[in-house]
């Protein structure tokens, strides 16, 4: 059995968007609903059979707390906003694992000015 690589660049926005749907916790429907399109619509660029208009694109990227770039090439020239998306998303993710000791050790963290400097 050959392996075909889909060199459709309409695949790499739709793997990127399935990623950050997985990561953020985000369904297809909700991201729909809160853009304002179906969610066969979504489906469809999911899965590179459809490419979104820049409109579109924007607001995926705004309802994924992502830039523009990040959705389309899968990264981003600013990197401490998307260092702190994903740091976002992580935290969103995972927040129901962390102990009342963990959360209170992140918070003070960040209220920390400079961290201690």
């Amino acid at each position: 059995m050959a392996i075909v690589k889909n060199n459709n660049p309409n695949s790499e926005f739709g793997q990127c968007l399935s990623e950050l749907l997985k990561s953020s916790n985000v369904s297809q429907r909700e991201l729909a609903h809160k853009i304002g399109i179906t969610e066969a619509a979504i489906s469809r660029y999911i899965n590179s059979n459809r490419t979104p208009n820049g409109k579109i694109i924007g607001s995926i990227a705004n309802a994924l707390h992502v830039s523009t770039d990040y959705l389309i090439y899968g990264h981003d020239d600013n990197t401490a906003d998307t260092d702190y998306w994903k740091i976002y998303h992580w935290i969103k993710k995972n927040a129901y694992q962390l102990s009342f000791e963990q959360k209170r050790e992140l918070i003070l963290l960040l209220l920390t000015e400079e961290n201690g400097k």
